[in-house]
């Protein structure tokens, strides 16, 4: 039955069922989703939603895993290189980026394009709310329960129940009680 009900979806949304690991039960998609080639990894947890306008592209060496009861709101982008995890109950807000890689850039001897790829895989724990706007760079850990503040960059590792903020983002807070220095 299930595999009808992808076969159904997926004619009517122009998303090959071949393209996913797996999904989950009660999974949710609230209008168009683009998932571009070869997206061979990619798995959605049971009870997730993934909104309108989202985009996923995992590589021949990537791979995408979104754990159970995530909401991925309108127009995210999720692309990966070298691996994205997204963990239990998460929720992502619209218009968030979470990119595994980007372009080298070091030499000016070459065109950019023809630099290669850097970055590493990104890590997002259980229980974290990413507000909207946000941008999530490789090689990126966000521990459990974190709360990460509208248009805020994350280029480093953020500790359990961090609030962070900003560009790029640091901690301001944290969600059990311990106030930061302001820097």
């Amino acid at each position: 039955m299930r595999r009808w009900r992808y076969l159904w979806w997926g004619s009517l949304n122009r998303v090959g069922v071949g393209r996913f690991r797996s999904i989950g039960c009660r999974v949710r998609f609230n209008g168009w989703v683009r998932f571009e080639k070869p997206c061979k990894d990619i798995t959605l947890g049971d009870d997730s939603m993934v909104g309108v306008g989202c985009y996923f592209l995992a590589t021949e060496s990537g791979f995408i895993h979104v754990g159970r009861n995530v909401g991925i709101n309108d127009h995210c982008y999720l692309t990966s290189n070298y691996g994205v995890t997204i963990g239990d109950g998460v929720r992502i807000a619209e218009f968030v980026s979470i990119r595994d890689y980007d372009h080298e850039f070091g030499r000016t001897d070459i065109p950019i394009r023809e630099q290669g790829l850097r970055g590493g895989p990104i890590t997002v724990g259980n229980d974290v709310w990413i507000g909207r706007g946000v941008m999530i760079t490789g090689g990126v850990t966000i521990g459990r329960g974190c709360v990460i503040g509208a248009n805020s960059v994350v280029t480093k590792d953020l500790p359990d129940w961090s609030i962070a903020v900003g560009a790029p983002a640091r901690v301001i807070k944290s969600r059990n009680g311990v106030e930061r220095a302001k820097t």
